[in-house]
């Protein structure tokens, strides 16, 4: 599943939350998740319940988040990038997944320019 889907998914799943991956009903680190944050959000929409290799799971899925980026004065990885537009500059889940979208776009486009080059240099 793309990143941005994940994110609207689970945005539509359960409660937002900031500074910490998930929120539980009781409070306690364990049960019912009934909140995420951005990352947080998106594992919950693709099953994810145990959050304890939370940051390894979403390097394996999205690996591109650890490409360079840049949204205004905020440089660095995108993981880093998205996550203090949502953490600490009041961006929403949802508007990050429509950034996230296009992110994904851009990738794919460029993937597929390649593997036409490719193509065009053994014709």
């Amino acid at each position: 599943m793309r990143l941005s889907e994940a994110i609207r998914l689970g945005a539509m799943a359960i409660k937002p939350c900031r500074g910490r991956w998930v929120g539980y009903k009781n409070n306690d680190y364990s049960g019912e998740v009934v909140a995420g944050c951005l990352y947080g959000t998106a594992l919950y929409a693709i099953g994810q319940r145990d959050f304890y290799n939370a940051s390894e799971e979403v390097a394996k899925r999205w690996p591109f988040l650890f490409n360079k980026g840049r949204v205004g004065d905020i440089t660095g990885p995108w993981e880093d990038v998205l996550h203090f537009l949502y953490e600490h500059s009041g961006w929403t889940r949802e508007a990050i997944a429509d950034l996230v979208e296009q992110l994904e776009q851009q990738i794919e486009a460029e993937q597929s320019a390649l593997v036409e080059q490719e193509v065009a240099s053994h014709v």
